[in-house]
């Protein structure tokens, strides 16, 4: 296509590598398009040069790249130069509206200078505006009075004496032109209006309103019924598409005034309402079957789900990202005690939301000498002092830029193994150890005292004791967690995670138990019914049970609609319609 271009065939080295080639070959490949759309052309190769500025990958400066493309040397720097003066000159027209005498100065003095191509000066005569039609724009016909009144070394333009007064001066007046000195005996306008602030008539009616009467003076039913005409109207455009058989459109009904208040109070409430109580009663459960000892520990979880839903959370720096955001307060054991599942915004004005979720989960286990262990996202010298106030204590490690932070701890420059520490008036200790990394915490139960511990390699180290502490305390999250790893929810519900959180080591074989004490239960249950006798009684006319579902399962619920037909056979044992085939085919009675 053009010199200097190679095409290299293969496959990159890494396999890695494979995924990242075709997302920049895709993006070549629109900006392509884009310009064949354009420009009206099928030769891709001609807009191939054009488009490799409109990507980021080429490895130069956008003037070198430039200059390059128009031919390079100094004739590709002499076109890039001219493309600049062309620009300067369009500016000045559109301040003039049309083509200005600056702008046939500029261009006949390049014109002269035979810099500029022919096709640069056409553009310029080829755009037109309203000063075509205009009495007033006068251009000059002498080219060399034009010539003297440019100075070829500065870009500044003089105007020949012919020319319009307004547009010789416009360059002078128009950043002053009817500005002066301050005039401090000036008058502005003044606030004259007798009525304002809340509508009268609405503080005599609302004095006693409920939430409800102050929510209904914006969102009226003048604004409801819009929204149920639009949403009326939208359903109808879509039933105009195609659809199939089952398509949910194939049973639509025109909401009203009604089903939209109630779709809106579904939104603003709870959005967990559906399983709001079974979370409250399984916690409850948790909690009466183990009480936590002097230690605790609040993280959050991430359950992983790929379904449709409102509140599902995307976490970069989990294994799983996309999933449920959970709350968790697990003790010693491993064992979680609470949980709360973040379903939207939590923040409560004057209140962090961390010291908020942390006093939450631990409102029953407060005022007893307790201990919580938090990360970085919950720890903070505010929450110190609300747990110190419930006799409560609090570890954890600490961000830098948290409020009431010692200045003195946070900026010190420390060397490996070094230490340094503040205590406050409420014994609330902030230290800083080097270890790798600098390692910020927080504690109100500790000092800055090291102790002497080992690595892997039986090496003697030095720590701080509530690192220590800090460290074997956060497994009782982590090691919840690894156990939930064995029953992943991927392919089952919330629920399903929820109730199998506190589960034993052993979970296939707990598993296995309870299956089998489930399947015996329901024979055990079959069994005393095996004496029972089934009669068929006359009653009103109703499907057969069992033909409607097989008809179901072979063609959808309209086919059995039409095929399955009525009787008026009904087993009172099973509350079913029957037909005589099928009521002997499902029981165990004999024909009398």
């Amino acid at each position: 296509m053009w010199d200097g271009l190679k095409i290299v065939h293969g496959k990159p080295r890494h396999f890695q590598s494979q995924g990242s080639v075709e997302r920049n070959n895709q993006d070549i490949e629109k900006i392509i398009y884009a310009w064949m759309e354009e420009n009206q052309s099928r030769k891709w190769s001609e807009g191939l040069r054009f488009c490799q500025f409109a990507y980021h990958g080429i490895k130069q400066p956008p003037y070198e790249a430039i200059v390059e493309c128009l031919g390079g040397g100094e004739v590709g720097r002499a076109l890039f130069n001219d493309w600049l003066i062309l620009f300067k000159c369009l500016l000045l027209e559109s301040l003039f509206g049309g083509i200005s005498p600056l702008s046939f100065n500029m261009f006949f003095v390049l014109r002269q200078s035979e810099l500029l191509a022919d096709w640069s000066l056409a553009i310029l005569f080829s755009y037109r505006s309203d000063s075509d039609t205009d009495d007033d724009f006068i251009p000059s016909n002498n080219l060399h009075d034009n010539l003297e009144n440019y100075d070829s070394d500065t870009d500044d333009i003089t105007p020949s004496n012919n020319l319009h007064e307004n547009q010789l001066n416009y360059a002078s007046t128009s950043s002053s032109s009817g500005w002066g000195s301050i005039n401090k005996n000036n008058s502005s306008p003044v606030f004259n209006s007798v009525s304002f602030g809340i509508n009268p008539d609405i503080l005599e009616t609302l004095h006693d309103g409920t939430p409800y009467d102050f929510f209904s003076l914006f969102v009226d039913d003048e604004v409801l019924n819009l929204l149920v005409t639009e949403t009326n109207i939208y359903a109808d455009d879509l039933r105009l598409t195609p659809r199939g058989p089952k398509s949910r459109l194939n049973k639509w009904v025109e909401v009203d005034l009604v089903e939209i208040k109630t779709f809106l109070g579904l939104v603003i409430g709870d959005r967990l309402f559906k399983v709001h109580g079974l979370v409250d009663m399984l916690v409850s459960k948790y909690k009466l079957c183990n009480i936590p000892g002097e230690n605790l520990c609040i993280d959050e979880s991430v359950i992983p789900f790929v379904g449709r839903l409102s509140f599902r959370q995307y976490i970069k720096n989990k294994r799983h990202r996309y999933g449920i955001k959970v709350f968790k307060l697990c003790i010693n054991d491993r064992y979680t005690v609470g949980f709360k599942i973040y379903a939207g915004q939590e923040s409560i004005p004057g209140e962090a939301v961390s010291t908020k979720i942390e006093m939450e989960l631990a409102a029953d286990y407060l005022d007893e000498g307790r201990t919580m262990f938090t990360d970085n996202w919950y720890t903070s010298v505010s929450l110190a002092r609300e747990l110190l106030s419930r006799s409560t204590n609090l570890v954890g490690t600490l961000r830098s830029n948290r409020k009431f932070n010692p200045k003195d701890v946070i900026n010190a420059k420390l060397k490996k193994g070094e230490i340094k520490s503040s205590q406050n008036e409420n014994n609330i200790v902030v230290t800083k150890w080097k270890d790798k990394l600098d390692v910020l915490m927080l504690s109100t139960k500790h000092k800055d005292n090291l102790v002497v511990t080992s690595n892997n390699r039986a090496q003697k180290l030095f720590k701080p004791q509530m690192v220590l502490d800090y460290n074997k305390a956060k497994g009782f999250v982590d090691i919840s967690d690894l156990r939930g790893s064995y029953h992943s929810p991927l392919r089952r519900s919330l629920i399903d995670t929820i109730v199998s959180k506190n589960s034993i080591r052993n979970f296939t074989k707990h598993k296995e138990h309870i299956i089998q004490a489930l399947i015996t239960k329901a024979n055990k249950s079959k069994k005393t019914n095996e004496g029972k006798l089934y009669k068929l009684i006359n009653s009103k006319r109703g499907r057969c049970s069992n033909c409607y579902l097989e008809m179901v399962q072979q063609g959808g619920m309209e086919h059995a609609q039409k095929i399955t037909h009525k009787v008026q056979t009904l087993c009172p044992g099973c509350s079913k319609y029957f037909c005589l085939e099928c009521f002997f085919k499902i029981h165990s009675s004999k024909k009398k």
